[in-house]
């Protein structure tokens, strides 16, 4: 009984871990960085410039096969990657070139909807769960559109972040049938600046993130404003709801992670490094994946000298010594060094003499354990 006890919590214990991290479209680094849910920083999940992404927009794991699906701004297709290694594996949208494309959303047709910023080319087009081009959905454009939500009858709602003249200000959020007819502005100017983010409670309350004012406001189904739901950050662009009821923030100037309670009080800053201009944020699927960079003692290494100047030494306790996977990061979550080393002891010699003056995390792993820890390069 003990031996199968000890089993069934082990394997929850990792379950529990491959659910316990978050993802951050880092804009102005062009990639994506992987996080705990207390914050600390896991990897470089997507490499900058992978597969050609340029300035990230959006963060969206696929409802089917968990690869992640990330819009860049400077790109004409939707991007994917491997929802377990972050590799990339092509482009997943098909037959359509967008025009700056921000945010995305599925609807319970299973097609993914996609906004586009352009001055010309600006209306929200579909995409089936393969990425094929469907349609040019909405029946009028939505110049600087941005985030988008459903209320409990199909219709959805768009955000548009300014009057167009690329200000932040003026900006609404209009209203679509289920069939893309357009309903007009259901959030005017009179409160809102420059909004970029909504959702949609149980009792069809419109939550609307404003860049501008670095608040997210409530309206009621009618439009009319309720209160300040969330308030005191400076520019905020990218949130979701965490598995833990929590909501989550990027702060878009500051670049910043903050976290706030249900009832929007503030909770804490978890990322207040490594970011630049992070504006969409994303939990991991349920399925499992890649644990064994999380199942870690985070002091398992040593390294010596610390802080070094040229060479340091990693010395850890491993079972196994045939070959181990090294990877170092630097504070804004760029791999700065990957090897596969064969035949190691416990001790690896490294020369440091390439890498730039500052802090550095180490992560070593192997096929059942691994190991992390930090050194700083001076």
């Amino acid at each position: 009984m003990r031996i199968v006890l000890t089993t069934i919590l082990l394997f929850l214990e990792t379950f529990v871990l491959a659910q316990t991290h978050f993802y951050v479209a880092n804009r102005d680094g062009d990639n994506v960085l992987r996080y705990t849910m207390e914050g600390d920083f896991v990897e470089e999940f997507v490499e900058a410039n992978s597969g050609g992404l340029s300035r990230p927009q959006e963060v969206l794991f696929h409802p089917e096969n968990g690869t992640l699906l990330v819009t860049g701004f400077n790109n004409q297709k939707i991007k994917q990657y491997d929802g377990t290694t972050g590799g990339f594996l092509g482009d997943f949208s098909k037959n359509y070139n967008l025009s700056n494309p921000t945010k995305m959303i599925i609807g319970s047709n299973n097609l993914i909807y996609v906004t586009q910023w352009g001055t010309s080319q600006n209306k929200v087009v579909r995409f089936d769960l393969d990425g094929n081009f469907v349609d040019e959905w909405s029946s009028v454009g939505v110049p600087e559109g941005c985030g988008m939500a459903w209320d409990s009858n199909d219709h959805l709602y768009v955000t548009t972040w300014s009057n167009g003249q690329n200000n932040g200000v003026a900006g609404f959020v209009r209203k679509f049938d289920e069939n893309g007819n357009d309903l007009g502005i259901a959030v005017n100017t009179s409160v809102l600046q420059g909004p970029v983010g909504i959702w949609i409670d149980e009792n069809d309350n419109l939550f609307v993130v404003d860049w501008t004012l670095g608040s997210v406001l409530k309206f009621d189904n009618s439009g009319n404003f309720q209160d300040t739901f969330i308030s005191g950050m400076s520019r905020t662009e990218g949130n979701d709801k965490g598995p833990d009821g929590k909501y989550y923030f990027c702060d878009w100037q500051l670049n910043r992670v903050n976290r706030y309670n249900a009832d929007g009080t503030f909770d804490e800053t978890l990322v207040s490094t490594g970011l630049t201009v992070p504006n969409s944020l994303t939990f991991g699927p349920d399925g499992p994946t890649n644990t064994n960079k999380l199942l870690t003692n985070t002091t398992d290494i040593k390294a010596f000298p610390n802080p070094a100047t040229d060479n340091v030494q990693l010395i850890f306790k491993s079972r196994e010594t045939e070959s181990i996977q090294l990877e170092i990061y630097d504070l804004q979550g760029k791999r700065v060094v990957f090897k596969e080393l064969e035949n190691t002891s416990n001790t690896i010699h490294l020369n440091i003499s390439n890498l730039e003056k500052g802090h550095y995390q180490v992560l070593l792993s192997q096929e059942n354990q691994s190991f992390k820890s930090s050194f700083v390069k001076q």
